[in-house]
């Protein structure tokens, strides 16, 4: 993959990211992590409302024409994301709190771009 190219989907990826966070926080929840690195995983976005903490997957794309975005979430990536949860709420002593995994598509057909929410996806 060329540079260039690389440097769009990274930016891609940040728009969607942003917009995913903007949602979350409209519904109420509060952000706690963004791209948060746990050995080799990354989880896109932690947050929390209540008693529940959200480990968010994201995904973006220009268009859903060939395969929606939440179908490339394979089952390395839902255990790479599980396992590294699982650690984190361990070495910061979130136990006794509801977990749950969601995941967000998000296409830019639109220039806003256009987000699916699914929660407990995985």
């Amino acid at each position: 993959m060329t540079p260039d190219r690389q440097g769009g989907r990274r930016a891609l990826g940040e728009r969607a990211e942003a917009g995913v966070c903007e949602l979350l926080e409209r519904r109420g929840y509060v952000l706690l992590h963004r791209n948060l690195r746990i050995g080799r995983a990354e989880i896109d976005i932690v947050a929390s409302r209540g008693r529940t903490l959200v480990f968010c997957e994201v995904r973006a794309r220009t268009h859903a024409r060939c395969v929606h975005p939440l179908e490339t979430i394979d089952r390395a990536k839902v255990r790479r994301i599980r396992e590294a949860a699982a650690r984190w709420v361990r070495e910061r002593g979130h136990g006794g709190r509801a977990l749950r995994f969601d995941a967000a598509a998000v296409t830019f057909e639109r220039p806003e771009g256009v987000i699916d929410y699914a929660e407990n996806a995985f």
